[in-house]
């Protein structure tokens, strides 16, 4: 059974990162997108191990893409927290991206997911 559609986002200035997310059963479906081109650029699926209290995760990245880093963390927290199955796709894309847009970038990802966790253990959509 699916549930609602749970959004999110982080921004700074003219950047903006944005997730969305839904249960699929017990597991959790996540979709990040930012910068002036949404697009799939990873894929990551983490497993919760309950024994260890951690998550194993798997990723496929599109070639010359750098969306692995972000897919993968958004994967390995949400299945952690929420101690489930969780599948990410990634893409945010900023045109010539600076070192300091990328590193921003990364922050509001963090956010993002921040926010996307608490709102999952507060029980749903916005």
């Amino acid at each position: 059974m699916y549930s609602d559609i749970i959004k999110v986002s982080a921004a700074q200035g003219n950047m903006l990162v944005e997730a969305r997310a839904y249960y699929l059963g017990d597991d959790i479906v996540v979709s990040v997108g930012g910068g002036s081109h949404y697009h799939i650029g990873a894929v990551s699926i983490a497993v919760y191990e309950p024994e260890r209290d951690s998550a194993t995760v798997s990723t496929l990245c599109v070639y010359s893409h750098r969306d692995d880093t972000v897919s993968a963390y958004f994967a390995k927290k949400i299945s952690r927290e929420m101690k489930c199955t969780v599948s990410v796709s990634a893409g945010i894309h900023v045109d010539n991206a600076s070192e300091i847009q990328i590193e921003a970038l990364s922050k509001l990802s963090c956010e993002c997911c921040e926010k996307l966790v608490c709102q999952l253990k507060a029980g749903g959509a916005l």
